[in-house]
């Protein structure tokens, strides 16, 4: 890795200025805005949403003909407040409507990105520069507040195909170049883990940015394998990408010996929100909109949960208004000790898929499962797959310190506890879990609403 300050002050503008993105000049225009009144703020959002609106509706085939559908005009929209006026943008739509969506001023500069495909189906759709530039500025404001600058040394353990393909020698030299490290997580066994820990005592990274459940894995390696990793994170540990877990969190936090934050966002609607220092969850406003609402689609006020809605105002590529994320989490009132005026939600609670049901359809948090499975003796990694309502299958990795007896019989009894006592648990024991496609490790499936959920 190179110093630092060449890093920051030479290479990172240099790329940034040729890749055409403007995030450090967003950036620093993020640095004043996190502090202004939410009076200020909301009429930013409000101006900003009536401009993609007109872009929308003037620009894209689809979102002029569901205007028009809608019985609705671009003028009418003048506001947040009016915004539940329109229809809610789905998976579905997207598919079928994807070529209508761009809009025809930004053909030139369209870039293809897809989902992770967790849910089964990966959602194929284009961005801009703009929405790239703005994401990018949120991430950098947000690592700010961790002492984590552009130009520190950064390892990002990822899994995305759309990075990982991407990783060429142009690309290496530029990651080089600005202190950054893409190690991929693909497969993560304990050989490849070996190596990956050489290259972590090397470059002494700042702060790692990965998935939630990799970030896990690598620090149940780090305790098992590799106590000498201790502190050699030196600030933070960013977890993205699906729901942490809070016994996920505090093994990272032990085992890492740093300190650990939450991004939440999506590939399709941006940076939503992110942790701060005293682990509040801040809404990029400046560049998202979050609605929360229930089932009939009627917004939720504060503190009730119900389902994230998200409006891109930096979406100019491929607009998306009103798009329906498939997570649940409500919004947080107060004040948050940061002193921060940005809008807070309330930690999100997960995806469908992340979610158990019993046998009369309740849905049961995943975390609860997870949180029992963890006092079993000599289980060191799961995967629980819910087939059916009445039918559970768990693949469990364990080490010498496994009662099979036992540990099946506690498996069994805390399935039952949370589900029905009528459900059948079937148990598998294997070496090891192999990661999704994505690069994410799933620990709870619930094949169900996989099956179900619109895509």
């Amino acid at each position: 890795m190179i110093r630092s300050w060449l890093a920051k002050h030479v290479f990172y503008p240099a790329q940034d200025g040729l890749r055409g993105l403007g995030s450090l000049r967003r950036w620093r225009e993020l640095e004043q805005s996190q502090w202004w009144s939410p009076d200020q703020l909301r009429a930013f959002q409000d101006t900003k949403l009536r401009q993609l609106i007109r872009h929308a509706t003037s620009q894209t085939p689809f979102y002029r003909e569901r205007f028009e559908r809608a019985f609705i005009r671009p003028a009418d929209v003048r506001s947040i407040d009016d915004l539940s006026d329109l229809p809610l943008l789905l998976k579905d739509d997207i598919r079928d409507g994807h070529e209508d969506m761009i809009a025809d001023s930004h053909r030139g500069e369209l870039m293809s990105s897809c989902t992770s495909g967790s849910t089964g189906s990966p959602l194929i759709f284009s961005v801009g520069r703009r929405r790239c530039g703005a994401d990018l500025a949120a991430r950098i404001r947000a690592h700010r507040w961790f002492d984590v600058c552009t130009g520190d040394p950064v390892i990002y353990l990822w899994g995305s195909r759309i990075e990982t393909d991407r990783q060429d020698r142009l690309r290496a030299i530029r990651d080089w170049l600005i202190n950054e490290k893409l190690l991929r997580a693909f497969e993560l066994s304990d050989e490849q883990l070996h190596c990956y820990a050489d290259k972590f005592l090397y470059i002494k990274p700042h702060a790692l940015y990965s998935y939630s459940s990799t970030l896990w894995r690598f620090a149940q390696f780090v305790h098992e394998h590799r106590p000498e990793l201790k502190g050699v994170i030196r600030r933070v540990a960013f977890a993205t990408g699906e729901q942490l877990l809070p016994q996920w969190r505090e093994e990272i936090i032990r085992y890492l010996e740093c300190s650990v934050a939450e991004e939440y966002g999506c590939r399709e609607g941006g940076l939503i929100a992110h942790e701060c220092p005293e682990e509040a969850y801040h809404i990029t406003a400046e560049n998202i909109i979050v609605e929360i609402l229930d089932d009939d689609g009627k917004v939720l006020p504060s503190d009730e949960e119900g389902r994230v809605v998200v409006t891109n105002l930096d979406a100019y590529a491929m607009p998306f208004i009103r798009y329906d994320t498939g997570d649940r989490a409500a919004l947080r009132a107060g004040a948050c000790a940061c002193g921060r005026p940005l809008p807070m939600m309330w930690r999100p609670t997960g995806r469908s898929f992340e979610f158990l049901e019993t046998n009369d359809g309740t849905q049961v948090t995943g975390v609860s499962l997870s949180r029992d499975l963890k006092e079993i003796e000599g289980l060191t990694h799961y995967r629980v797959i819910q087939e059916a309502r009445d039918r559970v299958r768990i693949l469990a990795v364990t080490n010498s310190h496994y009662r099979r007896a036992e540990g099946e019989r506690q498996m069994r009894c805390f399935v039952k506890a949370r589900i029905g006592d009528a459900t059948q648990v079937i148990i598998e024991c294997v070496d090891d879990l192999p990661p999704h496609a994505s690069g994410k490790y799933r620990y709870i499936i619930n094949a169900i609403a996989e099956s179900a959920t619109p895509q």
